[in-house]
């Protein structure tokens, strides 16, 4: 719904001003700003889905897209540096550990994670988005 000139009387200054800054911060936009836009943007995606699942429950409404949920988490872990366990991973897509781990098995076969060894414990395996998957979840995001 776009103001008449009438209702826009007074809202000039607000106006330029707000574009002018917006102007300033695309000039001097760098590439840590634009990981940390990118890596905000993945966040909200995350928690909105785990709060519409959360608000729809009580109706028996099932939003489950457990592999775009291991996906968003998969990437907000590397953008923070962190690391991920197999478990948490199923955790974090909402499913239970033997549905994960073939929702993981897949993501891997193709090419969108990768596995190795917990340095710190051998016995855990951690999934780490996969270089590609990163490019094109970036490129995702960048189109929203």
């Amino acid at each position: 719904m776009a103001l008449q000139p009438k209702e826009a009387e007074g809202f000039e200054p607000f106006l330029r001003a707000s574009t002018l800054a917006m102007k300033r911060s695309l000039v001097t936009v760098s590439a840590d700003d634009d990981e940390h836009e990118l890596l905000t943007i993945a966040k909200h995606l995350y928690s909105a889905r785990r709060r519409r699942a959360k608000a729809f429950a009580a109706y028996s409404m099932a939003f489950h897209e457990p592999p775009w949920d291991m996906l968003l988490d998969l990437y907000v872990a590397r953008m923070e540096r962190r690391m991920v366990s197999a478990t948490s991973a199923c955790i974090a897509a909402d499913v239970p550990t033997t549905s994960g781990l073939r929702w993981i098995s897949t993501l891997r076969q193709r090419g969108l994670v990768d596995l190795s060894s917990d340095p710190a414990d051998g016995r855990r395996t951690i999934v780490r988005l996969s270089d590609r998957a990163t490019e094109t979840m970036e490129r995702y995001l960048e189109s929203l």
